[in-house]
């Protein structure tokens, strides 16, 4: 399973590697479970979506894999209306509730 988190800086950069490193070693080391942790960084993407810290602000928007198929479902498949209709409405559902900046999410609906 993945798991997300924000590391909040200590002001002397030698004291927050030292804190950074004790904590890895204090999770790793929590009932045998093995950790990866990735670089620290401003942003990531995390399972559909991307997360950044822009200033003191958290924000959000749609990530998706550069080899993404999008294979629907066509609109002359045998499937009733309302399963087309509702595929619809929860891809744009989705992308409004992962996306922080409604123009951002407008540009991903159309």
């Amino acid at each position: 399973d993945d798991g997300i988190a924000i590391w909040n800086h200590a002001s002397d950069s030698s004291v927050d590697e030292t804190d950074w490193n004790r904590f890895q070693t204090e999770v790793s080391s929590y009932h045998g479970l093995e950790w990866e942790f990735d670089p620290r960084s401003q942003q990531i993407d995390y399972m559909d979506m991307t997360v950044s810290i822009e200033g003191n602000k958290i924000t959000t928007t749609l990530f998706e894999k550069e080899l993404a198929l999008y294979q629907y479902l066509p609109p002359n498949s045998s499937h009733p209306p309302g399963v087309l209709t509702g595929l619809v409405m929860g891809g744009v559902l989705r992308i409004l509730q992962l996306c922080s900046d409604e123009d951002d999410a407008d540009g991903h609906i159309r």
